[in-house]
């Protein structure tokens, strides 16, 4: 008898790249049987149109909805995404979703944690919310020993957690369209024989520091002129609201001197992302997901510790940490550009070691639910 499957939200569908990047990882490993139903942002959301139409969506605002087909489930799946984090407060993620999951205990669903990420939660508001709403969780894949210790600090016991990697390693690769990506770049304005630098910015809590956006706006002006690169503004995260890449990335162009290439914040795949991050020689990344990808298409991420995520995927994949917001300079991030346009071939040869690393420890993350 085929077992019934209901997926739990963690972002699917809501704009960020990287959250359909998990997903399509997930299911090269664990294909989910006909019928399988999953929360989402908006069940109508086009951009899920790349999963199999065997799938059903259901909005995970719809209450009602989400509470009965959990109800109705052999088991209930968490996939991908940090879901335990204070970093915007304990309403997001700890709150809304511990709800949810508790739901599932409250009906006698087993929930299974698969290729998470889990941050230190200092407060006792969050660590009591940790208790009420996930500690019952039956299984846990963690994406790095860091989350795993995170998690045992909150309780969990040691044979419940695995170390794994993040699900995002394995995004299927066989769509990614470099002559495609080649052609927009160039309509983009991209000049072929120059270095291109992909920036990817986020505003949330820094959105009125003008101080980190002129550093960033003259260290870009800078390699504009002396270097001759050209640099790219790209979202990974596609809302237009003030929070997100778009208005980030628009605020620090409007203090630069030279034009730099606006990529529009329309929604790439995946597969689009990659090809298009694989003309970068580096890129400069305050997004998980944006390193990870980077570093997936060749590209060499210098990350921005906006949270403790960043750190530590840093950690995992030994590339270089420009230290949280506040605390980059101009002329360091450009120096550290500079350093990573002229990397050795013997640094390409350990990304790419790297790399099938990464992905098979995330071939780990069907290990409870297989």
């Amino acid at each position: 008898m085929q077992m019934k499957i209901h997926v739990a939200f963690s972002g699917l569908g809501a704009g960020n790249i990287g959250d359909e990047a998990m997903m399509q990882g997930f299911l090269s490993i664990y294909p989910l049987p006909e019928g399988s139903t999953i929360e989402v942002w908006d069940k109508y959301e086009p951009i899920l149109k790349q999963f199999p139409a065997d799938l059903r969506f259901v909005t995970y605002t719809d209450e009602t909805a989400c509470n009965n087909l959990c109800k109705e489930a052999d088991m209930v799946l968490i996939v991908g995404a940090t879901i335990i984090s204070e970093m915007q407060g304990t309403d997001w993620p700890l709150r809304i979703l511990g709800r949810k999951y508790k739901h599932c205990h409250t009906v006698s669903v087993p929930c299974h944690a698969v290729g998470v990420g889990a941050d230190l939660i200092k407060s006792h508001e969050g660590r009591q919310l940790f208790t009420d709403g996930f500690l019952q969780i039956t299984s846990w894949t963690l994406r790095s020993a860091r989350s795993r210790g995170n998690i045992i600090d909150l309780g969990v016991a040691h044979e419940r957690v695995l170390v794994a990697a993040d699900l995002a390693w394995l995004t299927p690769l066989e769509g990614v369209d470099r002559d495609w990506a080649q052609r927009y770049w160039r309509q983009m304005g991209w000049r072929g024989d120059t270095p291109l630098v992909g920036v990817n910015m986020v505003n949330e809590r820094w959105r009125d520091n003008a101080c980190i956006k002129t550093q960033f706006a003259q260290a870009l002006d800078d390699l504009t002129r002396t270097d001759a690169l050209q640099i790219a503004f790209m979202c990974n995260e596609v809302r237009d609201e003030q929070a997100y890449d778009k208005a980030a990335a628009l605020s620090v162009a409007s203090l630069m001197k030279s034009r730099p290439i606006m990529v529009p914040n329309t929604y790439f795949t995946p597969q689009q992302m990659i090809a298009l991050l694989s003309f970068c020689d580096v890129t400069v990344s305050w997004r998980y997901h944006f390193t990870l990808l980077s570093f997936l298409a060749g590209a060499y991420p210098l990350s921005v510790i906006r949270g403790e995520k960043l750190q530590e995927l840093v950690d995992d994949i030994g590339t270089t940490s420009l230290g949280i917001p506040e605390s980059v300079t101009g002329e360091a991030l450009a120096d550290n550009i500079r350093q990573t346009i002229g990397r050795s071939k013997q640094s390409r040869v350990k990304h790419a070691t790297v790399v099938e690393a990464m992905r098979q420890r995330s071939k780990l993350n069907n290990f409870f639910i297989k």
